[in-house]
């Protein structure tokens, strides 16, 4: 079975939700990263979806890449229009993540390529 997973970033923490049912919330730190990309790597998940947010999801968006699990880094204003479409006006980070999974399951965006290691100069 598919699993597609939406991850809503803040600056305090990551509100993450496995379409249709299961969600949860860790800090936007290295242990909470670490933590939830372990339970990403156990779930295999088809894709995760995650709003550009100005760089507080960069670390996340690595270490999914690193540890090879598919992420696509999405715009949160087609995000949004999307979850109107359905219907959803709330907007809350649990419903945000829950959106956002959606959004990689009907709408499959394209991984991101990870970006290559910054030189030294």
């Amino acid at each position: 079975m598919d699993a597609f997973v939406g991850i809503d970033v803040s600056k305090a923490h990551l509100d993450w939700a496995i379409h249709p049912a299961e969600q949860g919330r860790v800090a936007n730190r290295a242990p909470g990263i670490r933590k939830l990309v372990a339970k990403l790597q156990e779930l295999g998940p088809t894709l995760v979806a995650v709003e550009s947010t100005g760089g507080y999801e960069r670390a996340l968006v690595e270490a999914l890449q690193a540890a090879g699990v598919p992420v696509a880094l999405v715009n949160p204003w087609r995000v949004r229009r999307f979850g109107e479409g359905l219907g959803v006006l709330a907007k809350t980070d649990p419903i945000d993540a829950r959106i956002l999974a959606r959004f990689a399951d009907q709408v499959r965006p394209t991984p991101t390529a990870s970006r290559a290691p910054r030189s030294a100069r």
